[in-house]
């Protein structure tokens, strides 16, 4: 047995950018995308999920219905966390912001034209519950409508509202902002029966806000022009008082953060229904400047809505491939990098997100905060995993105590987690110092033909190598921290036990020219449960970290 790896009983292994000015007509639309799909640039996409055909299933309405949470209880975290009420009493409260001074905002809002208020919440007496909510900021001359979005640049408070983002004078320690102090900044499309909610972000040096604007349909049904300055996110330059479209095909973009080492933009998105039970996928993804995400006519890449077939050939190739999907109809609305220090290191650097849950599903899914582990390059490292659960009380009809809509990291490294449906807001924190054990982030599925990753490996991933193109696979497992040795098991059987990084499932080695070079594994057809279990010293001996276990399909 060598020190690198030992294996155990038997196995199968052998532009232009896209982006007209808000105001355009539909005319002059149509030429922007055109002039800027002329000569695309060349780029290299994140690899694709595997999707289903459109369709597949039949369109299912099946909305949990709201029964407020019992007594005591509350949700359930994956992990050495506690979860505690930190605010309630609330109305629908959707988005949250931290002040420098610990203080937080909350703003609740409904899909009613004129409604919403932002509230302000603060622990004085440090129990670790917010005192009773003053009213902020409120509407008192019909200068806050709907607001979701906030952000803070020294003294000056930016509201995201439905139809417009506002300016605020801000002082610290304040327990309230006269609506009559705001100014309006910019227009923003509103109306219709689409998507209401508009999110906005700083740049880090202050100077540009980006502000997201979801689609007025669903999917431009019958034959409707998209209209300019929807479906995108905008920037806004602070200075020059200016703003252009910074990204656009994105149905209805949502959660906005920052990667902490890439220091890309990064969004959250919900996609268009209607396709089938699992078709199409919500995603998070970085926004890369003048990129085209396909809607209403493409999804994931050149894949063409049925709705759309032979519209706008001229787009195909221009779509981009988002980074991550993660779960369609999930209604994935926060997003939040961890940046802090006091969760365990696997989570350093991770993205959680707030699944706001399903309404058109015959199985409901979301419902919970969702973690995606990141590498130390700031690339997404596995598939989403849950964090938060419970919320959901009962599947079948499905019905609801809460749903997260909201996360946020509090400067102390615990969360927020706010909660629309329950009118409260959810503290998670680490119930003591990391346990130094070691640990994984995720499982990345690799095409061992090509030695290049495909997607991460989740539970319910569906293997079919015709979509696919190979059935010559390999798993790698990302640690996260410090890792001596990673035994794999498959369906129960220890297969092998990997020494040195990349930790994979069937052997690598270094060939000539320097590159990794990864072994095949084909997986027997059927159902197949892999679990990866890291230890901190060699050949699975020390102390044992928390395994990863997926279950998926090989067809």
């Amino acid at each position: 047995m060598s020190r690198r790896g030992r294996r155990t009983g038997t196995d199968d292994r052998e532009r232009r950018p896209i982006g007209p000015t808000i105001g355009l007509g539909r005319v002059a639309l149509a030429v922007a995308l055109s002039l800027s799909v002329a000569a695309p640039a060349a780029r290299a996409d994140p690899p694709r999920p595997p999707l289903p055909e459109p369709y597949a299933t039949p369109f299912a309405r099946n909305p949990a219905e709201r029964i407020g949470w019992p007594e005591g209880a509350k949700p359930k975290a994956v992990g050495p966390f506690q979860v505690t009420l930190w605010a309630d009493g609330l109305g629908y409260v959707r988005w949250l912001h931290e002040l420098p001074n610990g203080d937080v905002l909350a703003a609740e809002a409904e899909n009613v034209a004129g409604s919403g208020v932002v509230k302000l919440l603060r622990d004085a007496d440090g129990d670790g519950r917010a005192d009773p909510a003053f009213e902020f900021l409120r509407n008192e001359a019909g200068n806050l409508n709907q607001p979701f979005g906030m952000a803070l640049v020294g003294s000056r408070l930016y509201v995201a509202n439905t139809d417009g983002l506002w300016r605020y004078p801000y002082k610290a320690g304040a327990n309230r902002i006269a609506a009559s102090k705001g100014r309006k900044l910019l227009d923003l499309p509103s109306g219709g029966a689409g998507h209401w909610t508009r999110n906005v972000l700083a740049s880090p040096d202050g100077r540009k806000l980006y502000v997201t604007v979801g689609s007025d349909t669903n999917a431009a049904e019958n034959g409707v022009e998209p209209p300019a300055g929807r479906a995108a996110i905008l920037e806004y330059d602070v200075a020059r008082a200016t703003s252009r479209v910074f990204a656009s095909g994105l149905r209805n973009p949502n959660g906005l953060g920052w990667n902490p080492v890439t220091g890309k933009l990064w969004t959250a998105v919900n996609e268009r229904d209607r396709l089938g039970d699992d078709l199409v996928p919500d995603f998070v993804t970085s926004v890369k400047k003048g990129g085209f995400y396909g809607w209403p006519y493409y999804y994931f890449g050149d894949n063409p809505d049925p709705r759309h077939a032979g519209e706008r050939p001229d787009l195909a190739d221009a779509t981009l491939v988002p980074d991550l999907a993660v779960g369609a109809h999930t209604s994935s609305i926060g997003l939040a990098f961890y940046t802090g220090t006091a969760f365990p290191e696997r989570y350093r650097g991770g993205m959680f997100i707030a699944q706001h849950g399903s309404w058109n599903r015959a199985s409901p899914v979301g419902y919970r905060v969702a973690f995606v582990p990141f590498d130390a390059n700031g690339s997404v490292a596995g598939a989403p995993q849950p964090f938060l659960k419970g919320f959901l009380a009962d599947r079948d009809p499905p019905t609801a105590y809460g749903r997260p809509a909201g996360v946020i990291m509090l400067k102390d490294g615990s969360l927020l987690v706010s909660d629309d449906a329950g009118g409260r807001i959810w503290r998670i924190a680490a119930k003591g110092p990391d346990d130094g054990a070691p640990a994984l982030g995720g499982l990345m599925l690799f095409d061992a033909a090509r030695d290049k990753p495909i997607y991460p490996l989740g539970d319910g991933t569906v293997l079919d190598p015709a979509k696919l193109g190979t059935a010559r696979f390999n798993v790698v497992a990302a640690a996260s921290g410090p890792v001596g040795s990673v035994r794999f098991t498959l369906d129960g059987a220890e297969a092998r036990v990997e020494n040195d990084p990349p930790y994979s499932f069937a052997p690598h080695r270094v060939g000539a020219n320097g590159r990794l070079r990864y072994d095949a594994w084909t997986p027997a057809q059927g159902v197949r449960t892999l679990v990866a279990t890291p230890f901190s010293g060699p050949d699975a001996t020390g102390v044992a970290g928390r395994p990863v276990s997926v279950t998926f399909t090989m067809r």
